[in-house]
């Protein structure tokens, strides 16, 4: 996890900076437990459930997915978005 025992401030430049490689056209590839951060940051974006890829998009795409909602936080509602 890039941002693992980082404080908010150095999770923030950290964020910026991956930004400006991303716009230099390099690619990075992260995994962690800062779904949303990673996600902000990622064009691409791929979960992965038992190995197998479940469901991908850009990074706007799978934060408001309901698959997604439903891994992280376990509980949706009938209307399909998770319960916080």
């Amino acid at each position: 996890d890039p941002f693992l025992g980082m404080a908010p401030r150095d999770v923030n430049r950290l964020c910026n900076t991956l930004r400006q490689i991303r716009r230099h056209g390099f690619t990075l590839f992260m995994a962690g437990q800062h779904v949303r951060r990673i996600l902000n940051v990622a064009t691409k974006a791929y979960l992965i459930e038992e190995g197998k890829i479940t469901l991908s998009g850009s990074g706007d795409q799978l934060l408001g997915h309901p698959h997604l909602q439903e891994s992280l936080f376990g509980i949706v509602a009938e209307s399909g978005v998770a319960i916080p």
